[in-house]
């Protein structure tokens, strides 16, 4: 896993911040941290 709660660490290739966002709301649901 990563250092940080994100799944995204590069946002600017072009995706959607509600791409990003989702990205990283999974990241937490998959740590149980959500």
């Amino acid at each position: 896993l990563h250092d940080y709660p994100y799944d995204h660490f590069d946002p600017f290739v072009g995706e959607s911040p509600a791409r990003i966002a989702g990205d990283q709301v999974a990241f937490l649901r998959r740590v149980d941290l959500l």
